[in-house]
């Protein structure tokens, strides 16, 4: 879930290639680019048929409708619905209050500072994510750790 259509479109390809690089990986891949169409396909899981990881970015245009405001929203939405379901975060903000607050609302098992993730690093962090290995880049653990102000 990202509001930029060229995100969603490498996040896609990515795990494509990681697929295509593993005989165990098989990935069916939705996107939603805002808030209600995150929130319609989340709604379209059960338990029987649960969310296994989601990629999402906190920056979404908001469904005030729905009450959902922000990727943060949603991933609150997803961890009360799913609490298994492993959750990547993916963002460009920097506020070391407002990654607190994500970490502390729905403890997302991934976080990724954008400008601080390539190819490799991307793969390597969905794969420990994955494997429920907590994966947190040093942007976001430098915040986490209340060690650094941005």
């Amino acid at each position: 879930m990202d509001d930029h259509p060229i995100i969603i479109e490498a996040i896609i390809n990515t795990l494509q290639y990681m697929q295509d690089q593993s005989d165990k990986l098989c990935f069916k891949t939705e996107s939603a680019r805002d808030c209600e169409t995150a929130h319609q396909k989340i709604q379209s899981y059960s338990a029987a048929k649960p969310l296994d990881l989601v990629i999402l970015d906190l920056s979404l245009p908001p469904a005030p409708q729905l009450n959902l405001y922000s990727g943060d929203d949603l991933g609150v939405c997803i961890r009360g619905q799913f609490p298994n379901t492993k959750i990547l975060v993916i963002t460009s903000y920097a506020n070391s209050h407002r990654i607190r607050q994500t970490i502390n609302a729905y403890n997302p098992l991934g976080f990724l500072n954008k400008q601080d993730v390539g190819f490799i690093k991307y793969v390597s962090a969905i794969n420990k994510v994955l494997s429920g290995e907590t994966h947190y880049n040093k942007t976001i653990m430098c915040i986490k750790r209340w060690r650094c102000k941005l």
